[in-house]
């Protein structure tokens, strides 16, 4: 019998035995025609319901909402930005080529990716990036299509600040409501107040973080001593200057309008307080006055230090008379602590402070070993370190007895510096510095440890000086200078004299250096801005050193990472600038990029609105810059304030 042929089985045809149960795969998300027609996708690219309606089949990936999914996503999107920007800082730190110094300088003042491609733009033509090959494939990404695009930018900002968002934990988690009516996020807030509490709490230590925590949870406006919505809203105001989360601007589009909405609520509501006074008022007058100084109103932050003090004496009356309503250490540390930081604002402001020495004592704070804080560089998730919150704050004390005495010896206009000799300045000095070293000799072992510190610590530590304590030389050094000059003393009589104020400027530096290793110069305590700007200005005297000339480029860096947080910043910068011109002082050529870049950004409206009279250290110290010259010019812009508007 002959075999017969089988014939293959046509496509798609399948025998009964050939079927089993489908299974429908999981979508984990529709193509965009189906979702518009709301039909079933069957995931496929296409699908099959765009090849039946002949429609473009397009899937949205950001619309996948699986949180794993999610995640991965933004993490790969976050470390193609880091991989990029990592390979061209290590591509720059590495290499020698001299016209690459100042793109490095850029990179490490915090630039953005449209400054950094824009100085490539203009000072690295294809010639010269060539004798630098490490750099060409790292420039073509910066100067890719994708790159040159704002809308691409702007896409690459808002994917590493989602990242961000997603792996930002606060420290402390406090609710919006009923504290703040300018938003009701709860993780923002949250996010405002742990930055608040980790940059500016160390040095505004006038309040009790725990119990203001403790009163701001509970929610409990009408029977929280501890906390107020006047006080959260300035708070909130002061932390906004660290966040970059588009809830901290008042105005998406205004680079200078961060804060801002919250400062105004705060201020609406010390209105309606209507001369009530209580421990929160007096806490947050205080913090309002130094957020207005930050924004550049000074006028308006006198006025608020000129109520402050006098609520301060309202307020211990009224808790003479109820001694039970708060914790005693509370009150002591808050009068205490604004003494402090109006010390600190008479040196800075070279006048009488307004706040008279306290005359209850000054509580002494627990042993170093009791004193178990911890200092997290928030949003950052590094290692804690020891914060010694309780011995910073007796240490600022007792440093700032040395400080008051500063301001009536120098800035008293009955028997200040005007009236007296070169020679008992020269003495007064000595005895201001020697008190100073008994001073750093008496400090607590745990403030003089070498290892990591936290910025607070930084400018607080003497084991050989800090920030704050070379501010106070270069001060007090300064003003012997200048009373030689006027009594035309030979500079070989004071040289030596110089030479301290140079090398306390160049240690300023080298602590600023310390911090921007350990932490960058994205964040750092607004009080910084202070130390930088007079080390500064001492080194405009003679740039023609190598070693002051590296110590200034090194300053302009970090003054100009403050100039993007503070208004305050921006102007003291360009005081810098504005000053060497006047006195005819060549600037590094390092530094040629991050003051033309500044002076572009200053604007009229800038001008108009920048109204702080911080006296330049460096013009101060001019023979032809007396007390008298500074205050006529004072009451004359004052006047001129006064008959445009108070604010």
């Amino acid at each position: 019998m002959e075999s017969r042929a089988i014939a293959p089985r046509p496509p798609g045809v399948r025998r009964d035995d050939d079927f089993e149960p489908s299974r429908r795969e999981h979508i984990s998300t529709a193509c965009t025609a189906c979702k518009s027609r709301k039909c079933r996708c069957s995931g496929g690219q296409p699908c099959d319901s765009c090849i039946k309606n002949n429609t473009p089949c397009v899937y949205d990936a950001n619309s996948d909402n699986r949180r794993k999914v999610v995640l991965k996503r933004k993490i790969e999107s976050l470390e193609d930005d880091r991989d990029l920007l990592v390979r061209l800082l290590g591509t720059l730190r590495e290499d020698s080529n001299r016209r690459v110094v100042p793109l490095l300088n850029l990179i490490r003042s915090d630039a953005s990716l449209d400054e950094i491609k824009e100085y490539i733009d203009h000072h690295h033509s294809r010639g010269e990036l060539e004798r630098t090959p490490e750099l060409v494939e790292v420039v073509d990404q910066l100067l890719s299509p994708r790159a040159q695009t704002q809308e691409s930018e702007d896409r690459s900002r808002r994917r590493i600040l989602d990242a961000k968002r997603l792996s930002d934990v606060p420290r402390w988690k406090v609710p919006a409501n009923p504290w703040t009516s300018v938003i009701d996020d709860d993780e923002v807030v949250s996010h405002l107040v742990s930055l608040w509490f980790t940059w500016c709490h160390p040095y505004h230590n006038w309040i009790d973080r725990e119990l203001l925590l403790r009163d701001m949870r509970a929610g409990d406006v009408l029977n929280a001593d501890y906390c107020s919505p006047f006080l959260v809203n300035i708070i909130l105001a002061n932390a906004c200057a660290y966040s970059d989360y588009p809830e901290s601007y008042a105005d998406p589009d205004e680079a200078c309008s961060k804060g801002q909405h919250f400062y105004d609520e705060a201020k609406r509501l010390y209105e309606q307080e209507e001369g009530v006074i209580a421990l929160t008022t007096v806490q947050a007058l205080a913090v309002l006055w130094l957020s207005a100084a930050l924004l550049g109103k000074d006028r308006r932050g006198w006025v608020y230090q000129g109520q402050l003090a006098y609520a301060m004496e309202e307020f211990l009356r009224i808790a003479n008379r109820q001694p039970d309503r708060y914790e005693p250490q509370v009150v002591n540390d808050m009068v205490w602590g604004i003494w402090n930081i109006g010390t600190v604002g008479g040196l800075v402001y070279q006048r009488l402070p307004l706040f008279k020495t306290p005359q209850i004592a000054c509580l002494k704070p627990p042993a170093a070993e009791e004193d178990q804080d911890e200092w997290i560089p928030y949003p950052s998730q590094s290692a804690s370190v020891a914060a010694y919150l309780a011995q910073v704050r007796g240490a600022t004390t007792e440093i700032n007895k040395i400080v008051y005495d500063i301001c009536q010896t120098f800035f008293n206009e009955t028997n200040g510096l005007e009236h007296i000799s070169f020679a008992e300045t020269q003495r007064n000095a000595e005895d201001l510095r020697g008190r100073l070293q008994r001073w750093t000799d008496g400090l607590a072992d745990c403030l003089q440890d070498t290892g990591t510190r936290s910025p607070h610590l930084l400018s607080l530590q003497y084991l050989f000086a800090s920030m704050y304590h070379h501010t106070i030389i270069m001060t007090i050094y300064g003003f012997v200078v200048k009373k030689a000059k006027e009594e035309a003393i030979p500079p070989a009589e004071y040289q030596h004299i110089q030479a301290l104020r140079f090398s306390s400027s160049r240690s300023v530096a080298r602590l600023m250096n310390l911090h921007r290793q350990s932490w960058g110069l994205d964040r750092m305590p607004s009080g910084n801005m202070q130390w930088i700007t007079v080390a500064q200005s001492t080194l405009l005297e003679d740039l023609d050193s190598i070693d002051n000339r590296e110590a200034f480029v090194s300053l302009s860096l970090a003054a100009k990472a403050a100039a993007r947080r503070w208004p305050m910043g921006k102007g003291l910068l360009r005081s810098i600038a504005m000053t060497a011109r006047q006195q005819g002082v060549v600037l590094p050529v390092e530094t040629d990029t991050l003051f033309a870049e500044l002076e572009n950004s200053w604007t009229a409206r800038d001008t108009r609105e920048f109204s702080s009279v911080y006296p330049v250290f460096a013009m101060t110290l001019q023979a032809d810059r007396t007390t008298h010259h500074r205050e006529v010019a004072l009451d004359r812009f004052l006047d001129k304030w006064d008959a445009l508007h108070l604010d």
